[in-house]
């Protein structure tokens, strides 16, 4: 796979969606769930008998620069046994290539552009693996090159965003520290981003510990062009998103099933902002960056975008954001409509006359990454 450091942002490669014999492009999704009904195969597990799954149903495929992406949904059936893998396979020229993954899409590499593949999804769990699915047949293209969404030009210095033209994937690598002020820094320390602690933060109830005491990295990789799982995912405590400052965002929980409360509250920092444990973080809407406006302001695990409580497309507050916060809209760096999220437009509390706004407190709706540290 090739791994291109983005010396040069611009120099990425675009999705075509081409059809695929029988599926209409309306039924396009990405896969997720199992389903635990048997049919298949056969074989046994814990007394039950486990079957080989259902075959995959291929919905998309897209063209890169020698690979395409085959996107598919999960089998209507698992046999009754989780799938371990899946693995697609593009036949043409007279060879087969193959790849394999946890879940939908897979990018089927090493292709040679100009020459017509056809591209078929197998699922495997314990019990075997399952018939092939429909058929999608493309052509990898040397000439699909775009601008890599602009979106991801808003990081700032303390993340460095490298594009994986192959896998069709963007890996963030972020310095797990902001790049603004903040009374979180050491006020005799060498960063000259200190600065008292402004009206809304309780200077007695600030967080112990010093941004500068901390040296963290958090890698995140996601899908350049993420979709929708078919099931969502509750966030956990720990970095749920890369704020485009460099530091990792947080949910609503200060704790295992603890909420944020007004005490807590009153320690962060004009940014929503706290230390804890061992890294800078955001839990609220940081109001220098964003405040009730249109404005980018994090990367979520599932590789979706997090923007203000207003949407670029209508200037306004939207009013179909879904139970995650999020909708499909245009941006200021979309012209199309696609899926991102909102901080909600909800106040939490009103601590030291300050409104205070949850960045993120729903389920991914996408597949999360690992965010690592």
């Amino acid at each position: 796979m090739l791994d291109g450091r983005m010396q040069d942002r611009s120099k990425v490669k675009a999705c075509f969606v081409v059809g695929i014999v029988g599926i209409p492009l309306a039924l396009a999704s990405c896969g997720g769930g199992d389903s635990s009904t048997s049919s298949g195969s056969s074989g046994s597990s814990g007394g039950t008998t486990v079957t080989a799954p259902d075959a995959p149903v291929v919905t998309s495929i897209t063209v890169g620069n020698n690979f395409l992406t085959v996107a598919f949904d999960a089998p209507s059936s698992n046999g009754g046994a989780a799938i371990t893998s899946y693995d697609a396979t593009c036949t043409g020229g007279g060879a087969s290539f193959s790849d394999s993954a946890g879940s939908s899409p897979i990018n089927v590499v090493d292709l040679t552009n100009g020459t017509e593949y056809s591209c078929t999804v197998t699922a495997t769990n314990s019990a075997g693996t399952s018939a092939a699915s429909n058929a999608a047949v493309a052509t990898p293209d040397a000439s699909a090159a775009v601008d890599l969404p602009l979106a991801f030009n808003q990081f700032g210095n303390n993340v460095t965003v490298v594009y994986n033209e192959a896998a069709g994937t963007v890996t963030l690598e972020a310095a797990g520290r902001p790049d603004h002020v903040s009374p979180y820094w050491d006020p005799d320390g060498t960063s000259g981003l200190y600065v008292p602690p402004g009206p809304e933060t309780t200077e007695s109830r600030m967080s112990p510990g010093f941004i500068d005491e901390y040296t963290n990295q958090y890698f995140l990789t996601v899908n350049v062009d993420p979709q929708k799982a078919n099931s969502t995912t509750s966030t956990s405590l720990g970095a749920i998103g890369i704020a485009i400052t460099g530091s990792p965002i947080f949910n609503g929980q200060e704790g295992p099933n603890i909420n944020l409360d007004s005490g807590v509250i009153s320690g962060f920092d004009n940014y929503g902002a706290h230390t804890g444990p061992q890294v800078y973080h955001y839990h609220l809407e940081p109001t220098p960056i964003t405040f009730d406006d249109t404005n980018l302001f994090a990367i979520l695990a599932d590789g979706f975008f997090l923007y203000g409580r207003r949407c670029a497309s209508t200037q306004n507050v939207p009013t179909d954001l879904d139970a995650s916060g999020g909708h499909e809209a245009p941006t200021q760096f979309n012209a199309d409509a696609h899926y991102h999220y909102h901080i909600v437009d909800e106040i939490y509390l009103t601590v030291n006359d300050k409104d205070d706004y949850l960045l993120f407190d729903g389920a991914y709706q996408g597949s999360p990454a690992s965010i690592t540290n």
